[in-house]
């Protein structure tokens, strides 16, 4: 998966973090096991403060847009 490419997140869980759908862009992919880093459009925030920006994906737990 190219560098710039929208997607939306297919995966229910992905590394024991549960998603919903979210959507961003790919920013980094190293070809290798949840090696496609995706910058979420809106960050995700969790109850103990914790803001997530970025998450790193296998292509199947993805969808172009």
């Amino acid at each position: 998966m190219k560098i710039g490419t929208r997607v939306k997140i297919r995966s229910g869980w992905v590394d024991f973090y549960a998603f919903f759908g979210e959507t961003g862009t790919v920013v980094k992919n190293r070809n290798k096991h949840l090696g496609i880093i995706v910058e979420f459009d809106e960050p995700r925030e969790f109850e103990d403060g914790y803001i997530q920006k970025t998450f790193n994906f296998n292509e199947k737990d993805l969808i172009e847009m």
